[in-house]
């Protein structure tokens, strides 16, 4: 839970998004040795050489704190999200919830910023096609900027092969431990329904738009834990 706080409070600080746990995206990584058997399933039209699709999420730090390497055939941004097991630890309640406030609303828990591709999810925060009114633009150019902000980390992620570390994995430290739920009961449905509901995704982006805009005009206020559990119990 600390590790979430130090993100919400990197995030909003540098880059004025409130609740952002990083951002998830996919690259093709070139696979130089792959077997002759196996080249027809592992390579594009686009690409000379056959590559595997890996999913990552990236905050500030160069922290890596999700990576997936996707099966045979999957060839696309979506076709990796379906088969990634990124949610699990929602669906089944072992993710750890810190609610944050955004245009003075609270949300439960916090999001990743992808691009268009990306389904309407409630945890994602999308871009905007249509630049119709200044606060639209003023989210395009902050999530631009982190945009390229990924880009740089992927360029550090191809160096790991020349011996590079991307983060320390501390072998004693001790994680709670979080019974959750079993699949396929009804609470396990339920998390599933909130993470693919529309409806907080559109509103989600809407007080993010406000947010941003409004930061640039007068100071955030901020707000304890305590009142953001309070005000999540009474919106729900």
């Amino acid at each position: 839970m600390n590790d979430i706080h130090q993100l919400y409070t990197v995030h909003e600080g540098k880059h004025g998004f409130p609740g952002m746990l990083g951002s998830i995206d996919c690259m093709h990584w070139s696979w130089l040795l792959c077997a002759n058997t196996w080249r027809g399933q592992y390579t594009r039209g686009d690409h000379k050489e056959p590559t595997i699709v890996l999913e990552a999420i990236t905050s500030h730090d160069l922290w890596i704190w999700h990576a997936f390497f996707a099966p045979a055939d999957a060839n696309n941004d979506i076709n990796v999200l379906d088969q990634s097991p990124i949610f699990n630890d929602i669906y089944l309640r072992k993710s750890l919830d810190l609610p944050f406030q955004a245009n003075g609303v609270a949300y439960e828990c916090g999001y990743y910023l992808t691009d268009d591709i990306y389904p309407r999810l409630s945890v994602f925060v999308k871009s905007f096609t249509c630049l119709n009114d200044p606060k639209r633009k003023k989210f395009k150019e902050a999530q631009d900027q982190l945009g390229r902000i990924w880009s740089e980390h992927l360029v550090y992620l191809r160096g790991v092969d020349e011996g590079r570390a991307i983060c320390r994995y501390n072998e004693n430290e001790v994680l709670p431990n979080i019974e959750g739920e079993a699949i396929g009961t009804k609470e396990y449905r339920e998390n599933r329904r909130e993470v693919h509901n529309r409806d907080i995704h559109h509103a989600l982006r809407a007080d993010l738009v406000e947010h941003i805009y409004r930061a640039h005009i007068q100071p955030p206020v901020e707000y304890c834990h305590d009142d953001l559990y309070d005000e999540i119990r009474r919106r729900f």
